[in-house]
This record gives C-alpha cells, structure tokens and sequence, in this order.
C-alpha cells in the first residue's frame, strides 16, 4: 500500500525485508522487482535474499536481481554461487537463476568476465547461458569449451556446435 501511494522509505523495506515472516520478505523483494531503479542501492540486500532458507524468498530475489537496470558482476557472482548450491529438483529456482543470469549477461564484456570466473565444473550452466545470449562473443566461449561439452552428459553438444559456427 505504502508503495503505491509513492510513501515507501528505505527503512520501511529494510524493515520488511528482515521481517521474520517469509511472505512479507517475499513482498519487498516484489517492491524491488517493481522498481528496478532502487535496486543499485539494495544489491547487499538481494545478495542475503539468495541466502534466505526460504525457497520462496529465494526466487523472489532472483526475480528482483533480474530486473537490475545494470549489469552487476557481484549480482552475476552471487547467483553462480546460489545456483551451484540450488538442489537439482528446485527446477523453478534454477530456472529464475538463469534468467537473471542471461539478463546480466547478455551486455558485451559481462559472458566473458563471467566465464574466465568459473570452472569445469560450470561447463554444463555456460553452455545454457550461452544458447541464451546468442551473442559472437558467447560463442567464442563455448568454441573455447568444445572439448569439455562432450564430456557432459546433459549437454546437446551438437546443438552448442550449431550455434558456434552461427556465430562465430
């Protein structure tokens, strides 16, 4: 209510998104996915929302980091990490994780820095982010990455070759 009567202060979400109740931790995060402007002052705030026990609280903030105005390595860091401790049945978290990586990612310069920040271990995740951005340069990555595809199971290698020679 206080958000669209334009009266909503800082510490009012402060307050809320440290509320002891998940709903109303989901609700600010929901204020900060409305108002993607307000979120360069609240990255600390979406980066504790990843670590919230909440699943639900979780995908809130995943969905409020993926409307960020402007591309935020710390933002593109922090979701790696959520998504390599997200359990493989949480589909909808993975999902929302993906989102708002390609979304970060997707502005020339952020997959490369991205990539030379991972490891082998994140081949399978840089070939989606990959297909998603379809981009030269998210190309030129994966190309740097063919051999590895093929020792993932879960890949569609043929289909990262396709997309290599589309775009490179």
């Amino acid at each position: 209510l206080l958000y669209r009567l334009q009266a909503l202060q800082d510490a009012d979400l402060t307050t809320a998104l440290k509320d002891q109740e998940p709903f109303v931790r989901c609700q600010a995060f929901r204020l900060l996915l409305a108002d993607p402007a307000r979120q360069a002052r609240w990255l600390d705030a979406l980066q504790a929302g990843f670590q919230d026990t909440a699943p639900r609280v979780q995908r809130w903030a995943v969905l409020a980091a993926s409307a960020a105005e402007h591309p935020s390595d710390q933002l593109v860091n922090a979701l790696t990490q959520l998504y390599r401790r997200t359990p493989a049945h949480d589909v909808h978290l993975q999902h929302a994780i993906r989102i708002a990586l390609r979304r970060h990612l997707q502005y020339p310069g952020a997959f490369s820095r991205w990539v030379a920040a991972t490891d082998s271990n994140d081949t399978p995740l840089v070939a989606r982010m990959a297909l998603g951005i379809k981009s030269m340069e998210a190309a030129d990555e994966l190309a740097v990455r063919f051999e590895n595809l093929r020792q993932h199971a879960e890949i569609d290698w043929g289909e990262c070759l396709t997309f290599v020679a589309r775009y490179v």
